[in-house]
């Protein structure tokens, strides 16, 4: 019982400092300090698979990737790691989505990439899955014969 109790602390414990470390990364980001947030969230991603940080990884590098040094492409390498272990996560599903959408540069290949209809796949999967900002991106894109608020309707 004791090794439950210790385990239970530990979990609390490592919880709670991904929070305070998701925290500072989101405060450094806000301050225009996106190689501290960079770094936080990196650690978060490697260390502990934190999601919310392995997303805000990507999404960073992908705005800001001139600025960091890096490369666009990793924060869709990122973003598809993400899906693979999380293939219902409909928010991964929709940044993944608007990074093919509106393109993203490849460094090694030396021109922007600009996937539509992958990307098309992803924002109606999200959709499906009943994430709002995907409904409305298809139905104001008029991306669906149907109204895209019917799209999570269970038959």
């Amino acid at each position: 019982m004791k090794k439950v109790a210790v385990l239970v602390g530990v979990v609390l414990f490592l919880f709670a400092d991904i929070n305070t470390e998701n925290k500072k990364a989101l405060t450094a980001y806000q301050k225009g300090e996106y190689k501290i947030a960079l770094n936080i969230w990196k650690n978060l991603c490697n260390k502990f698979n934190n999601i919310k940080a392995c997303n805000n990884e990507a999404l960073l590098i992908y705005k800001k990737a001139q600025y960091l040094n890096e490369n666009q492409a990793k924060s869709v390498e990122i973003l598809k790691k993400l899906i693979k272990q999380n293939p219902k996560n409909p928010s991964i599903l929709y940044n993944l989505a608007n990074i093919y959408w509106y393109g993203y540069y490849d460094n090694r290949k030396h021109y922007a990439l600009i996937k539509r209809k992958e990307a098309l796949k992803l924002f109606k999967e999200a959709a499906k899955l009943g994430y709002k900002p995907a409904k409305e991106f298809l139905k104001n894109n008029k991306l669906l014969d149907y109204n895209a608020t019917d799209v999570s309707k269970k038959k």
